[in-house]
């Protein structure tokens, strides 16, 4: 999943005391950071988001903590591509991710005195910096199921966090699959930065540049909703009988439709992981026959 080259910057103006409660809780959502000028303050987005949720935390915010009408206005816009690397390096913070992962950008110290295992990520046009909810919940999935020698595949690999991440958790083999040729190279990018390169594979593809009989221990497909619903019957097909599917990229108002389509395939949740609005499934196949003398086993 690629976004072009641009950041989201939310400009809020009004009465001081809302504006700065609307940043404080902003930023516990997954802002970036924020500063202020002449009357206005600029609160700074991941290129993951989009104008419409971040439209939306505003106005949840607004209501749930009873900020009058009118007291805080809003705009919402994209920054352009000359400048997007010098907010990253400006607003853009490490990310703790579950019991042993931290995300980091290069121009970041390593970090000393912490046992975490460091993704070191370079925020370019690929989606997957460790910002936003889709992603963290991907990698808590990765960082339970993970183990040394599971076979893993990340389908719409991105920024390749989530098939980096695997390979430092000891997994092994682990490819990473991306349609997009920008967010590969990004990706390869990347797993020079993390010395991953002799652990993860990159191709430019989709699943069917995959051999049929390509079997993984665990996939992982952080994708929007109507990619996942039309690659659900493929996803199963590369899973093996063990393995577990991870599926994110979901709000929760989708879960129902997802669980629904995924019973269809013969695919059964196992665990359901929770941030905010963001939903991720953990799946396993269920091998019985589906009717009609039609088997997935």
């Amino acid at each position: 999943m690629v976004r072009r080259r641009r950041w989201l910057r939310l400009t809020l103006t009004g009465s001081s005391p809302y504006v700065e409660t609307l940043v404080d809780l902003l930023l516990d959502r997954g802002a970036l950071g924020s500063w202020h000028e002449e009357g206005r303050t600029h609160v700074y987005f991941a290129p993951e988001f989009t104008p419409l949720e971040v439209h939306s935390f505003v106005s949840q915010l607004q209501a749930t903590f009873a900020i009058p009408g009118g007291a805080v206005q809003h705009e919402i816009q994209w920054e352009e591509e000359q400048d997007w690397h010098l907010a990253w390096r400006t607003y853009f913070r490490p990310v703790r991710i579950g019991h042993r992962l931290l995300v980091r950008a290069p121009w970041h110290s390593p970090t000393e005195g912490e046992e975490r295992i460091e993704v070191v990520i370079e925020p370019g046009m690929a989606f997957g910096t460790g910002t936003h909810p889709s992603t963290q919940l991907s990698l808590e999935a990765l960082e339970m199921l993970a183990a040394p020698g599971k076979r893993v595949l990340d389908v719409g690999t991105g920024s390749g966090i989530l098939a980096i991440a695997a390979a430092k958790l000891g997994c092994s083999p682990v490819i990473g699959l991306d349609i997009d040729p920008l967010a590969v190279d990004n990706a390869r990018l990347n797993l020079r930065l993390n010395r991953t390169e002799g652990h993860v594979r990159l191709f430019v593809g989709s699943l069917e540049t995959l051999a049929p009989t390509a079997c993984f221990d665990l996939i992982l497909a952080n994708l929007q909703r109507q990619i996942i619903l039309s690659l659900l019957g493929s996803l199963r097909a590369h899973l093996s009988p063990a393995g577990d599917l991870v599926l994110a990229g979901l709000i929760e108002t989708e879960e129902p439709e997802i669980t629904s389509e995924m019973a269809r395939f013969g695919l059964r949740p196992t665990h359901h992981l929770r941030r905010e609005e963001w939903v991720a499934i953990v799946a396993r196949r269920q091998d019985w026959e589906l009717g009609s003398g039609s088997s997935w086993a």
